[in-house]
C-alpha cells in the first residue's frame, strides 16, 4: 500500500503493519493462500486476493519504510513471495532506496538489497515499487536502478539470493557503463514495474533534458524487458501520434488485459491543462493498438493526469478498463473513467478517482447487494472541503452498472456509478483515507488485504 497524493495531508512517518500473519500471509499450514507479487496484486491491478479476511487488531510485526520523511511521498507496496518472504521498498536517509527482505512468519530480517536508484524531479516522492515474477529462471525480483536501468535478483526466498544483475532497455550494458553519468542524469524509471505471465516486465520512464544516444530524445516512454534481458521501448509522441505528448506520469503502473494481449499505459503533454491519453499497446512490440483521449465526463474538456496522482489503469474481470483523472473545478475530486477493452466506448464514470486505483470486490461478498453487477468497485471517495465539497472523506463500494446523479453542483447533474455503501474516515469527518489502492479499509466490507500502512 502507498500513501496517496491528495489535499490537506501532512508529512508523516509510515510504518508497515502485518496483520494476522499466520493465516493472512502467503503460507499457512504448508498451503499457499495468497501472494502479493506486484503493485495492486496482479498485472490487472484488481487488488483481489484469495486469502480470507482476518481480524486487523493484531500487529504481528512492523518495520519503518522511510528514514527521511521530510518530503511528502508515495510508498511502494510490500511484496510477498510464495515462500513467505516479505520484500519491502524503503526510502533511505539519503533519499535513495533499498529493498529489505523479511521472514513473513515473525519479521526477522533476511537480507537488504541496496540500489543506485535516482529520483526524477518531483513534488511528492514518486513510488518505488519492485515486482516478483516466475519463469524458467525460477523466482525473480526486479527493481529499478539509476539511468532507467532495472536490476534483478534470483531466488529471493533464500537468505543469500543471487547476485544482482543490471539490465538496460535502450543500449548494451557496456555502453551504459561507458556513459553512465549522462544516462543517470536524464533517464529515470518513474512507475511501478508490472510483469506478465511469461516473466516479461513493463515500466514507464521519464526523460529530463535530452537523453544521450541511442535515445537522443526529450520524450519519455514505456519499456519492456524479457526474461533474457532484451529490451524494447516506445516513446510517448510516437505511441500517441501527438508530438506534444512527451511524458509518462509518475506512479502509473502499466496494466495488462486479462488475456495478456494488451498493455494499457498513459501518456500526456507537458502541461497538465492539455491532453492525456490512455493507450492499449501490443505487449510484444509496444505498437499502439487502441487509443483514447482522456476527457472530463461533464463537458468533454481535456482531463488531467497529475504527477502527484496514483491512479494506474485497472482491468476488471469483464475486460473493461478503469482510470482515475483530475479535472478542473470539481473540488479536486476528479472522476473514475471507464472504457471498453478496446477503448472505443466510454461508460458511466465514478465520482472520485484521480489519486486511487480501484479494486475489485465480487458482488457475492456483499450479502445486502442485489443489483445487476457481478463485481463492485472499492474506491477511495474523498470529498475535499473545497468548492461545493462536504469535507467528509470516505471509502465506497460502487456499482459500475447502476447509476445515481452526482449531488455536487460542480458536477452539473452528472450521471455516475451508484454508491452501494460508504464508510467515513476513521478519525474525524475530514480525515482522508490515504490509500493508493485496495487496503486495510476493505476489511470493513469483509474482504481481504495483506499489508497496510499507518501514519504515526
Amino acid at each position: 500500500m502507498r500513501m496517496s497524493s491528495g489535499v490537506r495531508k501532512s508529512k508523516c512517518r509510515i510504518v508497515v503493519l502485518i496483520f494476522g500473519l499466520s493465516c493472512f500471509l502467503a503460507l499457512s499450514s504448508a498451503r499457499v493462500f495468497a501472494q502479493a507479487t506486484t503493485f495492486a496484486g496482479n498485472a490487472q491491478h484488481t487488488s483481489n486476493y484469495a486469502a480470507p479476511a482476518q481480524n486487523l487488531n493484531t500487529i504481528k510485526w512492523s518495520t519503518s519504510i522511510d528514514f527521511n520523511n521530510t518530503t511528502p511521498a508515495h510508498y511502494g507496496s510490500p511484496l510477498i513471495t510464495a515462500g513467505n518472504t516479505v520484500l519491502v521498498p524503503v526510502k533511505t536517509a539519503s533519499n535513495g532506496f533499498r529493498v529489505d527482505a523479511f521472514n513473513g512468519n515473525h519479521g526477522a530480517l533476511k537480507y537488504v538489497i541496496a540500489t543506485d536508484y535516482i529520483l526524477p524531479a518531483h513534488t511528492w516522492v514518486p513510488v518505488y515499487n519492485p515486482c516478483i515474477t516466475t519463469g524458467s529462471f525460477g523466482t525473480r525480483m526486479y527493481y529499478a536502478g539509476a539511468g532507467g536501468t532495472i536490476w534483478h535478483i534470483d531466488n529471493p526466498d533464500s537468505n543469500t539470493p543471487g547476485t544482482p544483475v543490471r539490465e538496460v532497455f535502450y543500449t548494451s550494458l557496456s555502453n551504459y557503463d561507458a556513459n553512465a553519468s549522462a544516462y543517470n542524469s536524464t533517464i529515470f524509471v518513474n512507475t511501478p514495474i508490472t510483469a506478465d505471465a511469461a516473466g516479461n516486465i513493463y515500466f514507464g520512464f521519464r526523460v529530463q533534458g535530452t537523453a544521450p544516444a541511442p535515445l537522443n530524445t526529450t520524450q519519455s516512454g514505456n519499456a519492456r524487458i524479457d526474461m533474457n534481458g532484451n529490451g524494447i521501448f516506445v516513446l510517448a509522441g510516437s505511441a500517441t501520434g501527438d508530438p506534444a505528448a512527451i511524458l509518462t506520469s509518475h506512479n502509473l503502473a502499466p496494466a495488462l488485459s486479462n488475456d495478456g494481449n494488451t498493455l494499457y499505459v498513459v501518456f500526456k503533454t507537458a502541461s497538465n491543462s492539455n491532453f492525456a491519453y490512455l493507450l492499449g499497446l501490443n505487449p510484444a512490440t509496444l505498437a499502439t493498438k487502441f487509443s483514447v483521449t482522456l476527457k472530463d465526463p461533464r463537458n468533454g474538456n481535456p482531463a488531467i493526469v497529475n504527477d502527484n496522482g496514483t491512479a494506474s489503469p485497472m482491468v476488471a474481470p469483464d475486460g473493461d478498463v478503469y482510470l482515475g483523472v483530475l479535472v478542473s473545478n470539481n473540488g479536486s475530486r476528479g472522476f473514475l473513467l471507464r472504457f471498453s477493452g478496446d477503448l472505443s466506448v466510454s461508460k458511466t464514470p465514478g465520482a472520485f478517482g484521480w489519486d486511487y486505483t480501484p479494486g475489485i470486490v465480487p458482488a457475492s461478498m456483499v450479502p445486502s447487494y442485489n443489483g445487476p453487477s457481478p463485481y463492485l468497485l472499492f474506491s477511495k471517495y474523498n470529498d475535499y472541503p473545497f468548492a461545493d465539497g462536504s469535507g467528509v472523506n470516505r471509502v465506497a463500494l460502487l456499482d459500475p452498472n447502476a447509476t445515481q446523479t452526482d449531488p455536487h453542483s460542480s458536477a452539473s447533474g452528472l450521471v455516475e456509478m451508484r454508491e452501494v455503501m460508504t464508510v467515513i474516515g476513521p478519525t474525524s469527518k475530514r480525515s482522508a483515507f490515504c490509500t493508493a489502492t485496495l487496503a486495510f479499509a476493505l476489511a470493513s466490507f469483509g474482504s481481504s488485504q495483506l499489508l497496510a500502512a499507518k501514519a504515526m
